[in-house]
């Protein structure tokens, strides 16, 4: 029987042919494909998981899963074999410490998790595998019977020559901690994706998806920090995916939208269910700084999760105290869809005045105050220009328009929209409300800064406090990014810290004692929480 070496970089074939394809694993992959009716037999070997814009060669190209898997199967549908009939099996991507950088990458894991992701956008069986572990492998594979055999090498027992196999920039790659699981349909918006994520020197992306098969063999087999995720087509079952996975594998996903009207309900949804984000897929420069503030969002997600479960149907029987002409100001972004919907739960139908803006795009701010009216005992609406500020009232400020309170007498206040520029980058601006609500006098006014990047409200919050209203923050423990409420810690413009369950009750706490202003740095209120209980 002839035997057929097949190197890293290296595809082999045999149609009907009595051959023994041999090669050697050790971070890399072999994939070995069978036809079971054709006797058609394939092996494929690659060093790294996916091409990027420097693979321009064939040979260089076909050195990443990407590449090497899809031109094998491609060698068997030009050959006449049907995917149905074809078996795979999957080795290597073993744990070996080819030196420091080699295994902060992660390489082999990477490896594994692009066959798995390819084959199963193929639909093609993965038969059998034997992968990871701190070892190398020695595969046979007998193209006419299909059989595949491997021997255990231990790291010790690797030759230099091996090592010299890996080419050179593969040494000298950079550490890159979080992993990236990027699914689109489109192979072009992938490989943009992947191009922006990995500008940035600590993320990776391990594998790409195109279809809901191919992501659910990814994220249930290896280990994602983050998932990018296209939501365009309006499927359902994507939603389906990430109510799921979002309870058992508390995964942070990040939506990349093109924000068109068809699908907003939809990325909506999404968010609602606890995705940490979104970014218009004409402002990809965003994804790095939102990839990582999603991987540090983890914990944050578990906790409003788990909130989330325990407030489902509850509801709240306490009165808020307060006196006439009391008014609340909240401003929030990244995180703060979740955010305002655990504050407002924990408030009654009877409410002062509370006027919300959230960094959100046009047209996305009638969905959340929908939402939000569905879950809350308040009345939720969004903003219109002129409308009188009523109690029992939430206004949520439109997005693509700045919000301010405008006083007309003693007791009346409304609301304007103004189509200024965006200020801080954002329209609508935290910063806008506060400024035009310092304005406001004889009103007991206490403002709020969620979680959020960035310093927007930072300057209008230190405004309301000199102005005598009282100002709150949430704490970084319980905060999606602590950007926003960290600056107006450090201006001075805070008078009490808490946590996003204690937000509400720090509400209503400073409405029932009409405070202006108060020196007090505490971290939770404890004694407010008796209104809630």
């Amino acid at each position: 029987m002839k035997v057929i070496h097949v190197r890293s970089a290296e595809m082999g074939f045999s149609d009907q042919q009595a051959v023994l394809f041999a090669t050697v694993v050790g971070t890399g992959v072999t994939v070995c494909l069978w036809d079971k009716e054709t006797k058609r037999g394939g092996m494929c070997h690659y060093s790294l998981p996916v091409a990027n814009a420097d693979s321009n060669t064939a040979y260089i190209a076909k050195d990443y899963g990407s590449e090497a898997i899809v031109a094998l199967i491609r060698k068997f549908k030009q050959c006449g074999s049907q995917l149905q009939n074809i078996q795979a099996r999957v080795l290597g991507g073993g744990d070996l410490q080819y030196g420091e950088s080699m295994s902060d990458l992660q390489i082999g894991r990477s490896n594994v998790a692009i066959a798995v992701c390819t084959l199963a956008e193929f639909d093609i069986l993965v038969l059998g595998q034997s992968v990871g572990g701190a070892i190398g492998r020695q595969v046979h594979f007998n193209a006419v019977s299909g059989e595949v055999c491997f021997k255990a090498i231990h790291r010790d027992d690797f030759s230099d020559s091996l090592l010299r196999q890996q080419p050179a920039q593969h040494q000298v790659a950079k550490k890159r901690q979080i992993k990236v699981l990027v699914i689109d349909p489109s192979i072009r918006m992938r490989n943009l994706l992947q191009a922006a994520i990995e500008q940035d020197d600590d993320l990776t992306v391990i594998a790409q998806a195109s279809n809901i098969k191919a992501a659910r063999a990814v994220i249930e087999s290896q280990a994602v920090d983050v998932i990018t995720l296209d939501l365009d087509s309006g499927d359902p079952q994507w939603l389906a995916l990430i109510d799921s996975y979002m309870q058992s594998y508390q995964t942070p996903m990040l939506i990349i939208t093109s924000l068109q009207q068809h699908g907003l309900e939809v990325v909506f949804k999404a968010l609602s269910l606890g995705v940490f984000g979104y970014i218009d897929k004409s402002s990809l420069i965003e994804v790095q700084a939102k990839l990582k503030a999603a991987h540090q969002s983890k914990e944050y997600l578990q906790q409003t999760l788990s909130l989330a479960r325990e407030q489902q149907g509850e509801q709240k029987s306490f009165t808020v105290p307060y006196q006439n002409s009391a008014l609340v100001l909240l401003g929030a972004s990244t995180g703060g869809v979740d955010a305002l919907e655990v504050v407002l739960r924990q408030l009654p139908a009877a409410t002062p005045p509370i006027c919300i803006v959230q960094h959100i795009p046009q047209d996305y701010s009638g969905l959340l105050a929908k939402r939000l009216n569905e879950v809350c005992a308040v009345t939720v609406c969004e903003a219109a220009d002129g409308v009188e500020v009523l109690n029992d009232h939430v206004y949520i400020a439109k997005g693509g328009r700045h919000l301010k309170v405008l006083q007309l007498g003693p007791k009346k206040l409304v609301l304007r929209l103004t189509d200024e520029e965006p200020n801080n980058g954002f329209k609508p601006s935290i910063d806008v409300l506060f400024e035009s609500a310092k304005k406001v006098e004889g009103w007991n006014r206490v403002a709020v800064v969620l979680t959020g990047m960035g310093c927007d409200g930072a300057q209008g919050l230190l405004e309301l406090k000199r102005h005598g209203a009282f100002t709150i923050v949430q704490n970084e423990a319980s905060s999606v990014v602590y950007g926003m409420a960290k600056v107006a810690t450090e201006m001075g413009a805070v008078c009490r810290t808490t946590s996003i369950t204690g937000i509400s009750a720090a509400i209503i706490e400073a409405l029932a004692s009409g405070a202006k202003q108060s020196k007090q740095t505490d971290t939770d209120i404890d004694t407010a929480k008796a209104h809630v209980n």
